[in-house]
């Protein structure tokens, strides 16, 4: 049985194809170290946000405290 002559075209083609899956490949492997990276910068985020919060409630509470004391 005589192997299969295959046209440049056809050689070229399949190449692309395995220079895609090869990216793609990369890429799903990257993936959860960026989603680990990503969920660390929001988790830095949500922590800023919410000292923020308390701190505003902390200077609320004194600033309203002597507001409230005057009306009652």
């Amino acid at each position: 049985m005589a192997a299969k002559k295959y046209k440049a075209e056809e050689i070229v083609t399949k190449l692309r194809q395995v220079d895609v899956l090869k990216m793609h490949r990369r890429a799903t492997r990257e993936a959860p170290e960026r989603v680990e990276t990503e969920k660390a910068r929001l988790r830095r985020a949500v922590s800023d946000l919410t000292l923020d919060k308390m701190i505003l409630s902390e200077v609320a509470r004194g600033f309203l405290a002597p507001l409230a004391a005057a009306l009652v």
